[in-house]
């Protein structure tokens, strides 16, 4: 038996090779990857050959697994749980016509194959012996709506182990599924779904989940929706309270009058009551996070400061680099023994992913995994792509996980590497290295 080669059969796949050749399990996973079929890391090796000869139409294993594969955590994409039970009705129905079984019996020889979802649907219509209409039911509780498909149509991206050719034909196919959930056959309907589109983009999300749950599918109609959410939700006017201005008297108290607006400091002068008085130094024309008295601390915390990864804008040029005890400098490369490049790192304790900049390592998209993660700041999480590297640093040494920034510079300024604490864990600073005897040269000679 020739050795399998997991490359060669993504390029031309066989169900009879993938059957009777032995695989290993990271072969597998590279073949579930190469074809976009999700699974869990910890899945069976028999459960991952099975979801694969699915993916490929096997109707063996879709008529004798699609229970199994249902309840199992393998397959979590509702798009492939519809595609196994539509291919169940087409190749039993193919089969009962070739045996010429009376479609009459047809309900009764599924119902032993369906899912515990599927049979309860069945058990739940008024009419369960009649085959057409027991599988519009079942197709129906596994179909998916149409923001489904538009936000599976969105969020497809170009996987490591893809070619564009294949990531192309896959947005393709989910834009085609999106347009025929929602009803589109003319020029007309194509533009209605777009300008609704990009109007749910634009409006507040309280709106956009109102319109979604109205299933609204005319643009003109939605702003509608719109216009009769926002004047119902709309706050109402406060009451403006009208007072008397008040001075302070002499002997202490305050008394109304009608024609003064005017107050006292604590110096006696008169100001005005709409100026802003310091409440630390009492005195007028600024607030306390303003205050120019020395003893004011308050002032003091609400100076601008970097934190963490964030730099104040503008840095002034006379100030010391926040940074400078947390800099580096490293090496990154493709992999063990391959060219490395320079970069400048910063230690940040705040950071739980570790970042470079994609241009600072060239050809760093060969060695992208395929896999996302998000990053979190003060606004919406984003995704930044992953990518194995080799760092060789005073803090790590070896081959590393990080994420890839497309910007062309991090917050922090000259900087190429933030090592985060995913890599560095509790280390700040590079542990001190001793020898047990004395160099025979000075190794900071060149520094001196």
């Amino acid at each position: 038996m020739t050795d399998f080669n997991a490359l060669e059969f993504v390029g031309n796949p066989s169900l009879d090779e993938l059957k009777a050749a032995k695989i290993s399990k990271d072969d597998l996973k590279y073949i579930a990857k190469s074809f976009k079929i999700p699974f869990a890391q910890d899945v069976r090796k028999d459960k991952l050959r099975a979801l694969i000869l699915t993916h490929l139409g096997d109707t063996e294993v879709v008529e004798a697994s699609a229970v199994e594969l249902e309840a199992s955590s393998i397959i979590k994409d509702p798009q492939i749980l519809l595609e196994i039970k539509k291919a169940f009705f087409r190749e039993f129905e193919s089969t009962a016509r070739h045996f010429e079984i009376l479609e009459a019996d047809w309900v009764w020889l599924i119902k032993p194959k369906l899912s515990d979802k599927a049979l309860t649907v069945c058990n739940n219509i008024e009419n369960n012996t009649d085959y057409e209409t027991v599988k519009k039911a079942i197709l129906a509780a596994y179909s998916i709506s149409t923001e489904g498909y538009r936000q599976a149509f969105r969020n497809i991206v170009k996987l490591q182990y893809q070619t564009y050719a294949e990531f192309a034909s896959d947005k393709l196919r989910s834009l085609k599924r999106w347009l025929k959930s929602a009803s589109v056959n003319t020029f007309d309907q194509l533009l209605n779904l777009v300008a609704l589109e990009e109007f749910l983009r634009r409006v507040p999300h309280s709106i956009k989940v109102h319109i979604i749950d109205r299933e609204e599918t005319d643009v003109l109609k939605a702003a509608q929706l719109a216009d009769i959410y926002s004047l119902l939700h709309r706050s109402p006017p406060r009451e403006r309270k009208t007072q008397s201005p008040t001075v302070r008297l002499p002997g202490g108290s305050k008394g109304a009058d009608s024609y003064k607006n005017t107050d006292r400091n604590k110096d006696g002068k008169q100001v005005a009551q709409n100026t802003p008085v310091c409440f630390f130094c009492k005195k007028p024309g600024h607030i306390i996070t303003n205050c120019p008295d020395p003893k004011c601390k308050v002032a003091k915390i609400s100076a601008k400061k970097p934190v963490a990864s964030i730099q104040s804008m503008p840095p002034n040029a006379n100030s010391p680099d926040p940074f400078q005890p947390f800099r580096s400098t490293g090496t990154v490369a493709l992999g063990p023994g391959q060219q490395e490049h320079s970069v400048q790192i910063v230690r940040d304790t705040c950071a739980a992913q570790s970042l470079i900049r994609k241009s600072a390592l060239p050809n760093i998209q060969d060695n992208y995994t395929g896999e996302l993660v998000y990053l979190r700041d003060f606004h919406d999480p984003f995704p930044t792509l992953l990518a194995r590297v080799h760092l060789n640093c005073g803090l790590v040494q070896g081959t590393v996980t990080i994420g890839v920034s497309e910007d062309e510079s991090l917050p922090i300024p000259d900087v190429d590497f933030i090592l985060g604490n995913d890599l560095a864990g509790g280390l700040v600073y590079p542990p001190l290295v001793v020898s047990k005897s004395p160099l025979p040269q000075n190794p900071t000679d060149d520094l001196e």
